[in-house]
């Protein structure tokens, strides 16, 4: 997807190489700068270095995104053509007018705030808890174990929290605190925390694209 983004706007003489994680492209641009090559950038998501700084130093090369990641920078600028295209006005405007709504990339963002917090936390204390699958013939995470497919809301953070916890088992090799734990954890840091970030800043586009594809499978769908 980045490669098919980012070749709309390269001059025809440029190289696009996909580097496959932001670390590898810190050291590549490094590496080519070293050699005396100048002419050459590199882009990354990010992500959520602006909250838990990393241990890399970003070189002037290297530009980061204004938004969490390429995919919510999409969205941020397109969400509204793309949504309009795939659901039904009827079915948009009823969801709306039952929920009390006004705008559905606000919800859609509230939707993903709980998990785009559990992130913040498996981060910040280093629980490596697993999101997506790195294989990608390998299982996704259900997000309809903790997004309500028929209502399309939030169930609860029980319900998050022990997806992605027995989703992570076998898939991460430290140890997992126990549900209770991180139920508690993620409730503190959501109350104590939430209100201070920018949405745009702390959602994950994958996130985003799961918890949207629900409710146009399901609610607010064209057909």
């Amino acid at each position: 997807h980045d490669l098919l983004f980012f070749s709309k706007f390269k001059h025809s003489e440029s190289q696009i190489e996909i580097a496959f994680g932001w670390e590898n492209v810190i050291n590549v641009i490094n590496s080519l700068l070293e050699e005396g090559y100048e002419n050459c950038i590199g882009i990354i998501d990010t992500d959520l270095k602006p909250i838990i700084p990393e241990a890399y130093v970003i070189p002037d090369n290297v530009f980061t995104t204004d938004c969490h990641d390429i995919n919510i920078e999409t969205i941020e600028y397109s969400f509204d053509i793309i949504y309009n295209h795939y659901c039904s006005t009827e079915k948009d405007k009823k969801f709306k007018e039952d929920n009390q709504l006004s705008d559905m990339k606000r919800y859609i963002y509230s939707l993903a705030l709980p998990i785009s917090c559990l992130r913040i936390l498996s981060k910040r204390h280093t629980y490596n808890l697993c999101f997506k699958c790195k294989d990608e013939e390998g299982s996704s995470l259900d997000f309809t174990k903790f997004i309500d497919k028929d209502k399309f809301k939030f169930i609860n953070i029980e319900k998050l929290v022990e997806t992605v916890v027995n989703y992570s088992r076998n898939r991460i090799k430290n140890e997992i605190p126990t549900k209770d734990i991180i139920v508690t954890e993620l409730n503190k840091l959501i109350e104590e925390e939430s209100e201070t970030y920018d949405k745009k800043h702390i959602t994950n586009g994958h996130d985003f694209g799961e918890i949207i594809l629900i409710g146009l499978k399901k609610i607010i769908r064209m057909f």
